[in-house]
Parts: C-alpha cells; sequence; structure tokens
C-alpha cells in the first residue's frame, strides 16, 4: 500500500513538474496521495502555489485539507488574500463536529495566528 502511494505521489510530480495549474487539479482529485503531493509541491512553487493553496483550504476530504493546511504553515506567505481565506474558512468549519474532533478547526486557528507574525 505504502510503496503504491508513493508511485502515485511520484506520478504526479513527474506530470506536473512545477506546473501550478495541473497541481492545483490534482488537488482535488479522488485518490488522496495525489491530491496530498499536489498540495506540497504548491508550497515549494511561490506566491502563485500559495495562492492555489489558499483557494483549497476547504477541500472535502480531511487528510487532504490538514496536508493543504500544514503546506500553508509551510510556505508561511502571509498575503491578505490567504488571511481572508483561512478566517472564512475557519467560520465556516466550525460547525462541523467532524472537523472539530479531527483537529483541523484548530490547525486552521494555529495557521492564521502564526500568519499574523510575517
Amino acid at each position: 500500500m505504502r510503496a503504491q502511494c508513493r508511485e502515485l505521489r511520484l506520478d504526479a510530480a513527474k506530470a506536473c513538474k512545477k506546473d501550478v495549474a495541473c497541481y492545483q487539479k490534482l488537488l482535488s482529485d479522488k485518490d488522496g496521495a495525489k491530491a496530498e503531493k499536489a498540495a506540497q509541491m504548491l508550497s515549494r512553487l511561490g506566491q502563485p502555489g500559495v495562492d492555489a493553496l489558499a483557494g483549497a483550504i476547504n477541500v472535502p476530504d480531511p487528510n487532504v485539507r490538514m496536508i493543504v493546511i500544514v503546506s500553508l504553515a509551510q510556505a508561511h506567505k502571509g498575503s491578505p488574500a490567504l488571511r481572508d481565506a483561512l478566517s472564512k474558512q475557519i467560520e465556516l468549519d466550525e460547525g462541523k463536529p467532524m472537523l472539530k474532533k479531527a483537529g483541523i478547526v484548530d490547525e486552521e486557528r494555529v495557521l492564521l495566528a502564526s500568519l499574523g507574525h510575517t
């Protein structure tokens, strides 16, 4: 299983290289391994990648959403658009018990707080 996920991640990186739009499309892929790799790669592609990640802060898969949040924290770009998108998403996620239980809302709050110190 792990080897298969590794292969999927490698395939995603080979297919997209440094293409932000390609990775952005993969963020909504039904295969979580590809979506996770896309989030990780977008964090390394500068402001266009960060903007794509900020737009994906609401992906439905909780595992992928956590990777998006962590990738945004790693990119640590405190743009106003990112802070706004994150604030709006926190408001939406507050009413979703599953996301609160999984700690996603807390992670979003931590990221938002860290963006205030860039």
